[in-house]
């Protein structure tokens, strides 16, 4: 079964049921029907056809979540092309045209009235051939080769021409191409170890498969309002739980920026749509707890369950039993692996360490290695290494990380650390490199070094983490000023990087910008001229005043 096939199985079998309802920070709200999806999806397949995009054709997708990005997802299926997550967030666009070019694509869909966004970093490296913003955008672009056309979409409410959607309706043609269960159909990007984004590929079947088995983690089933605001080109956030169990989507429509209290919007969202599960990430969540905890006075609707994942858990969250839901899930889970352990918790005096992930989920393996592969014993810390019966395909073009990651055993490794505790639960502790878990981002520290090191004044820099109640991590950069220069100052340093590391400025979760910055007269340093990754670490918390060294 694929996701085509089970779209237009769910807008046969219940046509008029609301599969997502978009809600925008003002409350205003768009509703599409499983056969609406369906409708629209087949008619944007037809746009594609007609722009010369087929079987196998990668289309990158860089739309906010919003019923255009849906529509365009499904619709880039439907013409039996290969639907990319188009990721941006380095300012220079170099995580976005690595993409590109590992991915292959074709065509960009980009909004038009969006500023610093896949547009204007492709705008000057292409040359156009034609330009008709109605239509499409043909291009030749030395940096990416197999690029060809770049096609607005526009979304509702920005701009003043008519949305994608409203054009849609009045298209004549539509179209279904179904390229079966094992096609590879889908391009994830996941963290790579460069800090530039790896491609995870996926069949037609897998988001059928996955939203079972994610359905099944959560507790959502076919009458559930489920709520959840991850982006729809990510893994967690991927349309796949409604089409493969029937529910109804509740997600914030990220086509506009984002209410100056979050989580207290989101609350209220949850609230009015009378949603009965969720799926966030510890940050959220913990802003949630704050939340409510403030308006306890206030009625309310707990969930039934959430969802927590994404950044090492801590006992905080059984706080949110009895304010937030009645319970509370754990979701230990990977791009490339999907869920791969899970605890429900149901009681907020219930047993609970900080890191605990949960017990093995049904189809997957753990265990816990030394550096010389050796299984260790419980309790002893090392690298884990996983089995999956819910893998993605590999990574595309992209040999060396595939040979690091998935081993010719089966085992996969992920690069995380962590220990199994006596009741057989696995606790990941964090990532084994010098990566920086910051919130749901992980964060490699030598992209941000090579860009601070370009501003006037510096003379060297190292990035680490620190360790941060709400975040697991907060991002600390030390630096070293340039010698007979006029000395930067830190708030020079921080504008800096509030112009030139980041695209997304406006939402703190997806722009991992340094907290901290902190000069020092000398880097610490190996005795072979490198980083001391550790002892930078261990500097770096004494500066801040934070954990102990």
């Amino acid at each position: 079964m694929s996701l085509v096939s089970e779209i237009l199985r769910k807008a046969e079998e219940m046509p008029e049921k609301p599969a997502f309802i978009f809600i925008k920070a003002d409350f205003a709200r768009t509703v599409l029907t499983f056969a609406e999806v369906s409708y629209l999806g087949r008619k944007f397949a037809a746009v594609l056809r007609n722009k010369g995009l087929g079987a196998g054709d990668v289309v990158c997708n860089t739309l906010a979540n919003s019923p255009e990005r849906l529509i365009t997802q499904v619709g880039t299926l439907m013409a039996g092309a290969v639907d990319m997550n188009g990721q941006i967030c380095l300012a220079d666009g170099a995580d976005f045209l690595n993409s590109l070019n590992d991915g292959r694509a074709k065509a960009v869909l980009y909004d038009p009235c969006e500023k610093k966004g896949a547009y204007d970093i492709l705008k000057g490296r292409v040359k156009i051939e034609y330009n008709n913003k109605q239509d499409n955008i043909k291009v030749s672009c030395p940096d990416v080769p197999s690029l060809q056309l770049m096609i607005p979409c526009v979304l509702n409410g920005k701009g003043s021409g008519k949305s994608l959607l409203e054009e849609l309706k009045h298209e004549n043609e539509s179209l279904v191409v179904d390229n079966g269960p094992s096609f590879e159909s889908i391009l994830m990007c996941t963290s790579g170890s460069t800090g530039l984004f790896k491609l995870a590929s996926f069949s037609g079947q897998y988001p059928i498969d996955w939203g079972h088995h994610f359905a099944q983690v959560l507790g959502v089933t076919r009458e559930s309002i489920y709520s959840n605001d991850r982006p729809l080109g990510w893994l967690g956030g991927y349309p796949s739980i409604t089409f493969a169990v029937g529910c109804t989507r509740v997600i914030i429509d990220a086509s506009v920026p984002r209410s100056e209290n979050y989580a207290r919007f989101y609350w209220n969202v949850m609230q009015k749509e009378k949603c009965t599960v969720a799926y966030t990430v510890n940050l959220l969540l913990h802003s949630l707890i704050e939340e409510t905890t403030e308006n306890l006075q206030k009625e309310r609707r707990l969930l039934k369950s959430v969802g927590v994942g994404s950044d090492p858990i801590n006992k905080r969250i059984l706080q949110a039993i009895g304010t937030v839901s009645e319970s509370v899930v754990t979701v230990y889970a990977s791009t490339e692996a999907a869920v791969m352990a899970t605890c429900r918790l149901t009681s907020p005096r219930e047993e609970f360490d900080d890191f605990v992930c949960g017990w093995p989920t049904p189809g997957s393996q753990i265990k816990v290695v030394d550096n010389l592969m050796n299984e260790l014993p419980v309790g002893h810390i090392g690298e884990i290494l996983v089995k999956s019966s819910l893998l993605c395909s590999g990574y595309i073009n992209n040999k060396m990380a595939n040979a690091d990651t998935f081993l010719s055993d089966g085992w996969v490794r992920l690069g995380d650390r962590g220990f199994f505790n006596s009741k057989g639960q696995i606790s990941v502790l964090g990532r084994g490199t010098n990566a920086i878990m910051r919130g749901a981002f992980v964060v490699y520290p030598e992209q941000l070094e090579f860009r601070i090191q370009r501003c006037p004044g510096v003379a060297g820099t190292a990035i680490t983490g620190v360790p941060d109640a709400k975040r697991y991590e907060e991002i600390c950069a030390l630096l070293v000023r340039q010698p007979e220069v006029e000395a930067v100052t830190e708030e020079q340093v921080r504008q800096f990087c509030s112009k030139h590391l980041f695209l997304n400025d406006n939402n703190v979760e997806f722009n991992p910008l340094p907290k901290y910055y902190k000069f020092v007269d000398a880097l610490p340093v190996l005795a072979s001229g490198k980083l001391d990754r550790a002892a930078c670490k261990r500097l770096a918390a004494k500066l801040v005043c934070v954990g102990k060294v």
